[in-house]
């Protein structure tokens, strides 16, 4: 355990965190690691994607993305505790290449379930002003009523991005869940709505036009950015078809509540890890459906998926071509993704001490945007390894 201990104080002393942060994941460590009687788990990720889109772009640019993640979980009677960390390379874009990590306290049992985290990215210096530093907690609450198996949940997050002091915000999360199955016909019934309300720190904001076509980001607010109430409600219906395959359909509705006079983000490179910056869900409104097909053949599962997005972003106005913009026509889009994965149900042994685990994934993207810097499609082809000791 010694020397667990050294290498992530080790790793907490090179990195650039703020001393808040940085007291609190020592102290949290410190104290789970003087836990006796704990087991450990540890794993090592690696993904390996071919993307022809991956910035979303009108004007496309193929690349190759790897991922090289690491992490472990301590459980024992009273609570877990965990670390995850994905280091992320864009082989044509090195510049773009990012960290990010998370660590973890959470407790499970048969009716609830809560836990806190702290999550950062950190980015080269050309990409920075994405960094962000997340700090979050939650509580779940599980029951039955009338046959009806429900959950409660709650959440919240602070975020801070320490370059764009502008987006720093807290969203609290309230949400049901209930879902009803029917043996005999081996159909299931899922409802669920979630409140989200968002609330940003800034008070006074400049309107700022976008700069030069080569800065590729753009930064607009106003002088009150407004809190953003948003309710998302969901239908979903699963049916079990034959003894190995199932299928569901989902219809999902998304609502701002009021007013929304939010600063916005717009940029032509938003990565897909970085869509919660450029196309944060809680800035749009609109109805979705999904439509998906699971089917087992022996130790592997195979999942088709189509999903249907109409969205529309009140917070933001739109690109008329790709160097003007109005602010007075809001962004609307139209977004269809179809997905296809190859997943091993179980993992592969290695020896007596490690498990391998692999899937397989295509997915191709269509968004249909009156903004012109929206207008993109892409397809995507990855391989993800995760090795379990």
């Amino acid at each position: 355990m010694s020397v667990i201990t050294l290498t992530l104080s080790l790793f907490c002393h090179l990195m650039d965190f703020k001393n808040s942060m940085k007291k609190l994941t020592a102290i949290t460590f410190f104290l789970l690691i003087s836990i006796s009687n704990a087991q450990w788990n540890f794993n090592i990720t690696t993904g390996q994607e071919y993307n022809d889109n991956p910035f979303r772009s009108p004007i496309p640019e193929e690349n190759i993305i790897s991922d090289y993640g690491i992490g472990f979980e301590n459980y024992n009677k009273l609570f877990q505790f965990g670390y995850n960390g994905s280091y992320f390379a864009l082989n044509n874009n090195p510049e773009r290449n990012f960290y990010w990590h998370q660590i973890g306290l959470w407790r499970n049992n048969e009716l609830n379930n809560f836990g806190i985290y702290i999550e950062q990215r950190m980015a080269k210096i050309d990409y920075q002003f994405l960094d962000y530093n997340e700090l979050g907690g939650y509580f779940n609450q599980r029951f039955e009523l009338v046959d009806i198996f429900s959950s409660l949940h709650s959440a919240y997050t602070y975020t801070d991005f320490p370059l764009l002091t502008a987006m720093n915000n807290y969203t609290i999360t309230l949400g049901y869940e209930g879902n009803r199955g029917f043996e005999s016909t081996g159909t299931s019934l899922i409802v669920g709505t979630k409140f989200n309300y968002k609330n940003y720190s800034a008070e006074n904001i400049e309107i700022a036009l976008p700069t030069e076509d080569e800065d590729g980001f753009y930064f607009y607010g106003n002088a009150a950015p407004t809190p953003i109430s948003h309710l998302t409600s969901y239908f979903r219906i699963a049916q079990s078809i034959f003894s190995k395959t199932g299928a569901a359909f989902q219809f999902t509705n998304r609502s701002i509540l009021g007013e929304i006079n939010s600063v916005f983000l717009s940029g032509d490179f938003a990565l897909w890890e970085e869509s919660e910056i450029f196309d944060d869900p809680i800035k749009t409104e609109g109805n979705s459906i999904a439509f998906e097909v699971t089917q087992m053949i022996d130790d592997f599962s195979i999942k088709g998926g189509y999903y249907l997005n109409y969205r529309s972003f009140p917070s933001q106005g739109s690109y008329t071509d790709l160097e003007n913009f109005d602010f007075n026509q809001m962004r609307s889009d139209k977004q269809s993704i179809f997905n296809l994965s190859l997943i091993k149900n179980s993992g592969i042994e290695i020896g007596d001490f490690a498990q391998l685990n692999l899937s397989l994934d295509y997915r191709y993207i269509k968004n249909s945007s009156n903004s012109s810097w929206f207008n993109y499609k892409g397809n995507s082809y990855s391989l993800n390894l995760n090795l379990v000791f």
